[in-house]
């Protein structure tokens, strides 16, 4: 929009300061408008680059117009665009990158002054500095990305000879500098492949700041200026194919497109392409189908996009590094051998012919022993994708290199490798359904492919690990696991690449994928008992982590239900080991926990419950005698009382706390008196447990829920045990103040618990105040994104004496767990237990509670419906 331009080119300079600002604001704001109306509009091949090089030109002319008002730019002061603004690529809310360049001896401080504060009230983010030539010269050899901003320099006004000087004296210093540089980007870009991988597959990428977003293209163009003294995208066009060059336009044309939209959407830098935005900007696209299957859509084109772009980056960093630094002008095939490695990177020379079996075993060679893998083997893999065909698929010798991959040590590489050249694709025809699949709840960080990739490096990361004294009690059944099926690993790293590839489809996604696992499996060239243990892995994978999750995995019962699950399978023993070592790469690949988590170490409990049984030795038998170890532990006079104490709370409570656990809470009670409240915290590695102790009475769970709620906390887990009328309610909380909670919070901690402690005595008589503040915070708190809404589900299940379990699905809210306690208490129901299950927006609780008398169907049925009224 021209209009808006041309006005301020002539904005009269014969006017106040605050007249001059205001038009300013309004002339931008108007120029705004039109871009933002330009933007949100349906995308079309070019309107990235039209959207920001109009943004940059405004602001060009509003510089020139600043400079105008406040008298010119002294003699030897150059004014100079730099980084972003200086590519000519605006996006709306950037930052404005200015370098001042000056003599000695130049009147800077007075220019300066009123140069950037007339900016700043015109309410402009400028970064700038102020440098002589020296200065900037001595920077740049110390600060690459100061270095890499001057790659990008763009003359605004000034003295044209000081500017001009500068960048000659800039390009006599580059030689020295390029090849550590391009060192150091390989060793980046190699080190993501390495050990992400996954950082272009989030689920909620940034489009800027990776290899795969706007960054990379920057990075090709630095190593361009940096080699060839081209500068911006069109100094590409020499160092790109003509083919590469239109395809990395419309990529970069793309994501700048979705940059300029975040930023005018949400009326403020952003970078980062969050759920909620995905479906807006799906919309204003004109992408067809329901909201999910746009925001979908969409993603599936950003991820073709990116992964363009980082495969043209690899492409210029292979092309620099062997015409530069090796003198090598092509990679013509030898005689002998078809690939060359030059510093421990794996080149596929040209003229290579096609074989898949032979781009398998490339892969493979590459990665055993350790070489880096570059854009010439996926190139070649790439190519070799076309004459896959069912053929292959069956062969014994493609699927003998497969298997020798995923027997590799370090197969997530390989697999990375597949899945760049789309080889991994077609191999596992399936496996293309999933491809750059986004599936919208709150459980993985990854689209569906890179997480199945993720759970593989989890699997090699754990195996990797050296037991020491620190980690022995954490490790040791895993070495055991690993020690025997160490051949067999591979069989592992299949079912955790196949468990997902039903999530292309409705329904189970579990029972999708071992039906198609199995037609998959049936033409490869597996033995029997090898294809039964991958499809009990990937029909079972949800099993444990549900349970331990959601469930008391010290209950007798449950064990026993589930022994009986593998003892019907052909190796009880081993399909547990493995579903348990399944399980555990497949949480952690999710991105949401780790190894040393709550939900692991509810995890390894259910394994270890598990594996007595298997092992032939009862949980019951295990219980008796760590209870006779606890009792032999007190005086003779205490231990009856210790013994009933013990028999009171349960064997749940004696399984899950230490011996010194249940000292202390045994001292805690005896010392409880009257009204008295009692806390106890102690904190693990990302969760701590506290237990709050006081004479019970009616309603006082619901109470402590309340009072954690308003000292924001995120509760996972809750138990409730009485014993001589004083409650013993403990709870798990895995995030406070809005954070989550890690190990080295002690401080915080501290003051968290002063504060609960201060909350306790402050509500116990005061309940209708504490119920107010708790409606006053819940108001607070952000909702969940609406299209995600989840309808809510309530299930009473009748056990036996009175009791029944309550199971709750649906969406989370806060103080959800406080309205559930407080509506059960006033339903005559005494709570014993509560498993909070919590994942992002969405909750699966299930509470365990005893009538005080015994209630018929339509009772039951008219608390439940009463019960969804206030979850909804």
């Amino acid at each position: 929009m021209k209009l808006p331009v041309k006005h301020l080119e002539e904005l009269p300079l014969n006017q106040s300061r605050e007249s001059f600002i205001l038009k300013i604001k309004e002339l931008e704001n108007e120029f705004f408008e039109s871009m933002k109306k330009q933007s949100l509009s349906s995308y079309y091949r070019g309107l990235g680059f039209e959207v920001s090089t109009s943004l940059s030109n405004f602001i060009d002319s509003v510089i020139k117009k600043v400079i105008e008002f406040i008298g010119g730019i002294p003699q030897e002061i150059s004014v100079v665009a730099v980084g972003g603004y200086g590519r000519g690529e605006f996006s709306p809310y950037s930052d404005i990158d200015i370098l001042i360049i000056h003599s000695e001896k130049a009147k800077i401080e007075s220019f300066a002054h009123h140069f950037l504060t007339l900016l700043w009230d015109c309410n402009y983010k400028v970064s700038c500095s102020t440098r002589t030539i020296a200065n900037i010269l001595e920077h740049s050899k110390i600060d690459i990305q100061f270095m890499t901003s001057l790659f990008e320099i763009r003359f605004l006004g000034g003295d044209n000879n000081l500017f001009s000087d500068m960048k000659t004296l800039l390009r006599k210093n580059i030689p020295s500098f390029r090849q550590n540089y391009l060192n150091l980007q390989m060793e980046e870009v190699y080190n993501l492949l390495r050990n992400t991988g996954g950082e272009i597959l989030l689920k909620e990428p940034d489009v800027k700041n990776n290899y795969g977003g706007l960054r990379g293209v920057h990075l090709m163009e630095w190593l361009n200026f940096a080699f060839k003294f081209q500068s911006g995208f069109p100094g590409l066009k020499y160092v790109l194919p003509a083919e590469y060059y239109e395809r990395v336009y419309e990529s970069y044309d793309f994501l700048l497109y979705i940059r300029n939209m975040l930023h005018f959407i949400s009326g403020r830098k952003k970078d980062r392409l969050f759920i909620e935005d995905q479906f807006y900007v799906s919309e204003k696209m004109g992408i067809e189908g329901t909201k999910e299957e746009k925001a979908k859509r969409l993603m599936k084109k950003y991820y073709d996009n990116s992964l363009s772009i980082f495969l043209n980056l690899l492409y210029t960093i292979e092309k620099f590094h062997l015409y530069f630094i090796k003198g090598l002008k092509g990679l013509k095939k030898k005689k002998k051998r078809d690939f060359v490695i030059y510093d421990r990177r794996f080149y596929v020379l040209e003229d290579t012919p096609l074989s898949v079996e032979d781009a398998f075993k490339k892969i493979y060679l590459c990665c055993k022993f350790g070489y880096d893998f570059t854009f010439s083997l996926i190139n070649y893999a790439k190519k070799c994708c076309e004459k896959l065909n069912d053929e292959n698929r069956k062969s014994r010798e493609l699927f003998y290199y497969f298997r020798k991959i995923l027997s590799l040590k370090n197969s997530f590489l390989a697999l990375n490798i597949m899945k760049l050249s789309d080889i991994l694709y077609e191999y596992i025809k399936p496996f293309n359904e999933i491809k750059h699949l986004v599936i919208y709840n709150p459980y993985h960080r990854f689209t569906v492919d890179e997480h199945s990739l993720e759970a593989v490096k989890a699997l090699e990361y754990l195996y990797s690990l050296k037991i020491n004294s620190t980690n022995r009690l954490e490790l040791w059944h895993f070495m055991q696991i690993f020690s025997y099926y160490k051949k067999n690993l591979w069989s592992i790293k299949l079912a955790l690449l196949l468990h997902d590839i039903g999530k292309a489809y409705e329904g189970d996604h579990s029972k999708n994928s071992v039906e198609m696992a199995d037609e998959i499996l049936s033409v490869l060239p597996i033995k029997h008992m090898i294809k039964d243990l991958i499809l009990f892995l990937i029909d079972n994978h949800l099993l444990l982590s549900n349970i331990s999750r959601r469930r008391n995995i010290s209950d007798h019962y449950l064990i026993q239900d589930l022994v009986e699950r593998f003892i019907i399978t052909p190796f009880p023993e081993e399909y547990f080991d493995a579903l348990y070592i399944f399980t555990f790469c497949d949480m952690y690949a999710t991105g949401n926990g780790s190894f040393k988590g709550y939900n692991a170490e509810l995890l390894t409990l259910l394994y270890k419950n598990i594996f007595s049984y298997l092992s032939g030795k009862s949980l019951k038998a295990y219980s008796r005698d760590y209870e006779n170890e606890i009792i032999r532990s007190f005086p003779g006079k205490e231990r009856r009382e210790i013994m009933g104490f013990i028999k009171e709370m349960g064997g749940s409570y004696l399984l899950q706390n230490q011996k010194e656990e249940i000292t202390e809470d045994y001292r805690i009670i005896k010392k409880i008196r009257d009204d008295e409240l009692a806390t106890r915290v102690r904190s693990y590695n990302d969760y701590f447990r506290v237990k709050i102790f006081g004479v019970d009475r009616k309603g006082l769970f619901a109470f402590f829920c309340g009072v954690l709620f308003l000292n924001s906390a995120d509760i996972v887990k809750a138990e409730v045990n009485t014993f001589n009328g004083i409650a013993v309610d403990e709870f798990i909380i895995s995030r406070i103040f809005g954070v989550d909670f890690m190990e080295h919070m002690q401080e915080e901690l501290s003051l968290w618990e002063s504060d609960l402690k201060t909350l306790l005595e402050r509500y116990k008589y005061n309940l209708q105040e504490l119920d107010e503040e708790i409606e006053i915070k819940k108001k607070k708190v952000k909702k969940p994104f609406p299209d995600f809404y989840k309808k809510t589900e309530v299930n009473f299940i009748m056990e036996e004496n009175l009791r029944y379990r309550v199971e709750i699905k649906g969406m989370d809210r806060p103080a959800l767990l406080y309205d559930i306690a407080s509506f059960l208490t006033q339903n005559g129901f005494e709570i014993q237990r509560a498993h909070i299950d919590t994942l992002g927006w969405y909750v699966h609780d299930i509470f365990e509670i005893r009538s005080a008398t015994e209630m018929n169907d339509f009772e039951l049925e008219g608390i439940k419906n009463k019960l969804i009224k206030i979850l909804v």
